[in-house]
């Protein structure tokens, strides 16, 4: 069983912080593995690469250097592997000696009681495999979570390696820059040099035949060279649809069209067996450039071979022939892929071919004899059709995101499948208020409450392009915050990439408004003396409550719209507009227009009656308006004066 003092949460997070490492592949693959197989209490992990069609087993990363080490082939009939190719989730083994299966796989004679595999890409008949195992059987079947966990961390993997292979596409391109630039500024400016010195010399010796004929030769060496040059660009920008094709009568015709051009050359094909392999457009022209080189540098007779031999997982091209051998600057170029100021190649014929053969994630190789040389094309005879669809979707994916990721004034989280964060930037983990290393391997389901149905809603989430709403999270610190977000899966196949934006100030004060206009609108309708609602800048009523629609004898919607000098006598208009913009800004009490007249209301009968004005500023959801209270000062006038008087005379 699982230790379960290590947490599942610490685990998952131990993994993503290998994840984001930058180190190669086998390297982070292996660090992976071992995280897995302690979390599982097993001895060891592996990662294996398989040809179902071959039946061969063979082990590409490993944890156990000594008895599983890195190469290690057996039948693939022998290995629990055969199992688990079958299956699209994993295949489990507990206790394989009650089920007799303990002597089934027998790599190096090791044993394994336990075993979990979980397959990786696959194309037709080729996998890979990510798997951990033990001599010693478990007291106890795998659990649910220990299932997942080693599914989860083989995506991890899956999706590292397909990283991996776009990163090894886009470094060929690099080269090819390098290469062009190479023979553009040196072959190139050398035979133009020679070009022009040799004509030179055309003034004193013209009737030197050799002279002109040199200067012909490096010409159309020349030409050569810039037609080979638009050949490799045309590789890397021109099409990437696959075809199969049956490398016997694929290289026959090669070979037939190469023979016209040079009856003098004796070119033998030798092959045992039909073998079919998956081909880009342009391999042809690799083969025909290796066998043209090995007939043009061949002597006059030249004789070259062509064998044709089945591997595992691939196919081998050996092209041979009896002449001096390639140049040691030549098969520097061809080991490295690197054009450097010391090595560089005298042509782009041997740079086309390689980039043409890497480009179908196979290897050219050169073996040179006193007998000769040997050209060594392998090629995979499937082409992983599956993972060359992602590579130009992940590549533009990465460049589109990365850069805006992470110095992203917004929170911005990148997660799996599952839901669980595999990157974060720094604006997320001040919003979760966690560090990256424990926001890492947790989903959004962690931070809102337990009733707002994560899986439902994320499983939604998944089919759909795009999500945007808002959602409540509770941090560690206990603190809440409303957080807006805008949500959009699959940026890459199996990544969802999320903004979120704390919008928890907004909000409040939204509510805040909200409570603020529903007292507003209480108290307006709750008071005795008619009130009008104005717009701050132009004076328009925009409302009024109901003492405002008995005293003027008219509805509210008859009243909302009018100037609020509508209310005054008209031949003071311009001294109630004034005593409007004055008052709003003042706010206040006011009995008295600029000029020092009392302000008067006209009423619904057209009478006019003394009042005093209180107004103040409000702010609403839809922005500041000014409230002004009319209150009639006629009736308090009269009160005063009589209660004056009485105190006269008492």
């Amino acid at each position: 069983m699982a230790d379960i003092s290590v947490p599942a949460t610490e685990t998952r997070q131990r993994l993503y912080s290998i994840i984001r490492k930058e180190i190669p592949f086998d390297k982070k693959a292996r660090e992976v593995l071992e995280v897995g197989a302690e979390y599982l209490g097993l001895e060891y992990g592996y990662i294996t690469r398989i040809d179902s069609e071959m039946g061969d087993w063979e082990v590409a990363i490993t944890t156990d250097t000594e008895e599983f080490p890195v190469g290690l082939r057996c039948p693939l009939q022998n290995t629990h592997c055969r199992e688990t190719i079958t299956t699209e989730t994993h295949y489990a083994l507990y206790d394989a000696p009650s089920l007799g299966r303990a002597d089934d796989p027998k790599p190096q004679a090791r044993k394994q009681g336990t075993y979990l595999g979980i397959p990786l890409i696959s194309n037709e008949s080729l996998y890979e495999t990510v798997c951990f195992a033990a001599e010693e059987p478990r007291s106890d079947p795998f659990s649910d979570v220990e299932t997942w966990f080693a599914e989860h961390l083989a995506g991890l993997l899956e999706r590292e390696l397909v990283r991996d292979r776009v990163e090894a596409k886009l470094t060929n391109q690099t080269n090819l820059a390098s290469v062009l630039n190479r023979v553009l500024r040196h072959n190139l400016r050398n035979d133009i040099s020679v070009i022009r010195g040799y004509t030179e010399l055309l003034n004193e010796q013209i009737e030197n035949v050799s002279t002109i004929q040199t200067t012909l030769d490096h010409i159309d060496d020349l030409i050569e060279m810039g037609q080979k040059a638009r050949e490799l660009e045309q590789t890397v920008t021109g099409g990437s649809e696959w075809r199969q094709a049956e490398l016997g009568e694929f290289i026959q015709r090669i070979v037939h069209d190469i023979e016209q051009d040079y009856p003098e050359a004796s070119i033998s094909i030798e092959h045992d067996e039909k073998l079919h392999v998956d081909v880009l457009q342009n391999f042809d022209r690799a083969v025909e450039e290796l066998v043209k080189n090995a007939v043009k540098h061949s002597g006059d007779t030249p004789t070259v071979t062509v064998a044709i031999d089945g591997a595992p997982n691939a196919a081998e091209i050996r092209i041979d022939d009896d002449g001096p051998g390639l140049p040691e600057n030549e098969c520097q170029v061809l080991t490295t892929g690197e054009e450097t100021p010391l090595a560089h190649g005298s042509g782009l014929g041997i740079s086309l071919a390689r980039w043409i053969v890497t480009s179908h994630d196979g290897s050219l190789t050169a073996e040179v004899t006193e007998g000769g040389t040997t050209m060594t094309i392998t090629i995979p005879r499937q082409s992983g059709l599956g993972i060359q669809q992602q590579l130009t979707e992940l590549s533009r994916s990465r460049d589109k995101y990365k850069s805006a990721f992470d110095e992203a004034v917004d929170a911005m989280v990148i997660a799996d499948d599952d839901g669980r964060y595999i990157k974060v930037n720094d604006s997320a983990t001040d919003l979760f208020g966690v560090p990256e290393e424990k926001l890492l391997g947790r989903t959004i389901a962690d931070f809102i409450p337990e009733d707002v149905g994560f899986e439902e809603e994320w499983q939604q989430f998944r089919t759909a392009d795009e999500q945007q709403g808002t959602v409540r999270i509770m941090r560690p610190d206990g603190s809440e915050r409303i957080v807006e977000y805008a949500a959009k899966s699959n940026i890459v196949p199996g990544e969802h990439l999320s903004v979120l934006r704390d919008v928890t100030e907004r909000e409040e004060r939204k509510q805040e408004l909200t409570a603020l206009k529903q007292r507003y609108k209480t108290l307006l309708e709750a008071a005795p003396d008619p009130v009008f609602i104005a717009d701050i800048e132009t004076g328009e009523i925009i409302n009024a409550n109901a003492a405002a629609e008995t005293t003027l004898d008219r509805s509210r919607q008859e009243i909302v719209g009018h100037h609020q000098s509508d209310l005054h006598p008209s031949d003071k208009s311009e001294l109630y507009h004034e005593l409007f913009q004055e008052h709003v800004q003042s706010e206040g009490m006011r009995r008295y227009l600029p000029d020092g007249a009392p302000i008067y209301m006209i009423t619904g009968d057209g009478e006019q009656v003394q009042v005093e004005i209180s107004v103040g500023r409000v702010s609403l959801p839809d922005g500041p308006v000014a409230f002004g209270i009319f209150r009639e000062l006629t009736s308090r006038i009269d009160y005063t004066s009589e209660t004056v008087q009485q105190l006269t005379t008492e």
